[in-house]
């Protein structure tokens, strides 16, 4: 089966990379009614072993999967403060603690908001230079960060048997502020950010299994985002297992049909590592990752939020990396680092 070209829910070549400035504002400007379920994440990477990463953002709008099933809901509120520390994770997850409906978001510009009882739980604002602020409603934890975006690509649609999520993802620059309980402290490296819209839909696909989401970044300065995924019979979703891959000049490479190997769990059956390969015919040959060992620190901000990793499967995978790119028929190993995600249907 051929993949389609474009998404549902943008507009743009799947896979070809673009500066932001050429990327479509409604791309990445919300409308408000369109979509039951958007959301906008960010992955940072930082030079910093002390705090090597954080993932923040949120989705207006809740998927819930459960062992047989999928289901869309337009109320609920996914909302994410997440610092990864060489001692733990710091982890404020408030999902369910707000509506949907408290988040605003202007229709010609990019500036979207939450507040709630006289306080800003997080803004974020400008294209393609952004600021993200996000804090916690008790002031435990705040990161203050700006991003300047480098390159933007529409991926493939994911489809589920409810809906079809639709992505784009885009790499670049961030530096900026992350205080917990009253300790502050500078960062810099990269961001790997996403806009995730869910369109309902029902679709005759089997149920999805589980999903590696690998976004590194390089030492040359290339990018890369990889997805794989398998359904319920163990089989590879063909349209979900590929890689992007953006040199340092903004030329872009795509990379179907991935294929996964050496995939090893450590104790919480959590992915420790893994290898991704592309057939013969690409310069980029494959993708070698491993997983820094953590443990939850704190988790907070809900009463169901979740204590051990082991029940909180989408903990941020802190990344080392090597990527093996052919040149003059010698393959040349780059260095580089991580973010990633990694999900599983419950009990399968």
């Amino acid at each position: 089966m051929t993949q389609p070209r474009h998404s549902i829910n943008f507009l743009g070549d799947i896979g070809e990379a673009v500066a932001p400035t050429r990327f479509p504002s409604t791309n990445y400007l919300i409308d408000d009614g369109r979509y039951p379920a958007v959301g906008n994440w960010a992955f940072c990477r930082f030079a910093d072993d002390d705090i090597p990463a954080a993932r923040i953002g949120f989705t207006r709008g809740t998927l819930n999967c459960s062992r047989d099933g999928d289901e869309l809901l337009d109320s609920g509120l996914q909302l994410h403060i997440e610092v990864m520390t060489r001692e733990g994770a710091l982890l404020w997850l408030a999902t369910g603690r707000y509506r949907a409906s408290q988040v605003i978001s202007d229709s010609a510009k990019m500036d979207i908001r939450l507040s709630a009882g006289g306080r800003e739980v997080f803004t974020i604002q400008g294209w393609p230079k952004m600021q993200w602020h996000f804090e916690s409603d008790d002031s435990e934890i705040e990161i203050d960060l700006r991003f300047d975006l480098r390159h933007v690509a529409v991926l493939p649609d994911s489809v589920w048997p409810s809906y079809v999520f639709a992505m784009w993802w885009a790499h670049g620059a961030v530096e900026g502020r992350i205080r917990y309980q009253g300790l502050a402290r500078s960062v810099q490296g990269s961001v790997f950010y996403d806009q995730p819209r869910v369109t309902r839909g029902k679709n005759l696909v089997a149920l999805r299994k589980w999903y590696l989401y690998t976004p590194m970044r390089f030492r040359d300065g290339s990018a890369m985002v990889t997805y794989y995924a398998e359904d319920v019979a163990g089989r590879p979703i063909g349209d979900y297992c590929f890689g992007l891959f953006i040199d340092r000049s903004g030329q872009s490479t795509w990379l179907p049909h991935a294929v996964l190997s050496d995939l090893e769990y450590d104790a919480d059956h959590l992915p420790r590592s893994w290898r991704l390969v592309w057939p013969s015919g690409s310069r980029i040959r494959e993708l070698q990752v491993s997983v820094r060992e953590t443990v939850i620190l704190r988790s907070w901000g809900s009463p169901s939020a979740p204590q051990t990793r082991k029940v909180f499967l989408f903990i941020p995978l802190v990344l080392d990396g090597i990527c093996l790119v052919e040149e003059l028929g010698i393959n040349t190993p780059l260095p580089g680092l991580g973010l990633a995600e990694y999900w599983r249907r419950p009990l399968v």
